[in-house]
C-alpha cells in the first residue's frame, strides 16, 4: 500500500504535464485518489508555479509571456465551469449591460448568476463572482431573453427613458430570431418589464 501511495504525486504530476498551457482543471479530474491528498499536491504544484489556483478546486495551467502570466478570458472560464458542472450561468447587473451594450462600463469585477456552486474566481487582479440564484432567473429560452432580463433589472423601471428605449430596441432588433422566445418570457416578468417589451416587440411583425 505504501508503494502504492509514493507514485500518487508521480501519476498527478505527469497528468498536470500533460495538460496544455492555458487549460482550466478541476480537483476531482484526478478520479481515484483522495481529494484532501490530491489538493496537497496539486499546492506543491501551484508553490513550484507549475499551476494556479484560481477558486478552490480550479487551477489553471499558465500561459507565459514577458510580462507575466496571461489568465483565460471570462467567456472562457465560465464555457469551462458550464460544462463541467452542467450548470447555467448568467451575465448580471452591469455585466449584463455590458454584453448587450446598453453599456459601455466593463466592469472590473464581473457577477454571474448560477444555478451551480457559488464560486469567487481570482485571475489575476481581477475576481469573477458566480453567484447562487434560484431557478427562476434560468426559465427564459433563447440567448437574449435571460441576459436581457438582467439587464433590465440593473436598469430598474425608473431609469428607463426613450433613450433607454430606443438602446433596447436595437439590441432586440439584432436577435430577430427570438422574438417567439421573448414573448414566450413576457408572462414571467414584472409588469413594467412586460410592457417595456411589449411596446418593442409589436413594431416588428414576423
Amino acid at each position: 500500500m505504501k508503494s502504492s501511495l509514493e507514485t500518487v504525486p508521480v501519476l498527478i504530476s505527469k497528468r498536470i504535464n500533460e495538460k496544455n498551457s492555458g487549460d482550466i482543471f478541476f480537483i476531482n479530474e484526478f478520479s481515484g485518489f483522495n481529494d484532501e491528498y490530491v489538493g496537497r499536491i496539486l499546492s506543491q504544484a501551484v508553490a513550484m508555479g507549475k499551476i494556479v489556483r484560481i477558486a478552490n478546486g480550479i487551477y489553471y495551467k499558465p500561459v507565459m509571456s514577458k510580462f507575466g502570466i496571461v489568465y483565460p478570458s471570462t467567456e472562457k472560464l465560465i464555457k469551462t465551469i458550464m460544462e463541467r458542472d452542467n450548470a447555467s450561468i448568467l451575465p448580471s447587473g452591469a455585466t449584463a449591460l455590458n454584453r448587450l451594450g446598453l453599456s459601455t462600463q466593463v466592469p472590473m469585477n464581473p457577477v454571474f448568476l448560477t444555478n451551480g456552486s457559488a464560486r469567487v474566481i481570482s485571475l489575476g487582479n481581477k475576481k469573477i463572482t458566480l453567484k447562487r440564484a434560484v431557478q427562476k432567473n434560468f426559465m427564459f429560452e433563447g440567448k437574449l431573453m435571460p441576459v436581457l432580463v438582467q439587464a433590465l433589472k440593473s436598469l430598474g423601471e425608473s431609469n428607463i427613458t426613450s433613450k433607454e428605449e430606443g438602446d433596447i430596441q436595437a439590441v432586440i432588433s439584432r436577435y430577430p430570431d427570438e422574438l417567439d422566445d421573448i414573448r414566450k418570457g413576457l408572462p414571467y416578468v414584472p409588469n413594467w418589464m412586460r410592457k417595456l417589451l411589449n411596446n418593442i416587440i409589436k413594431k416588428y411583425s414576423i
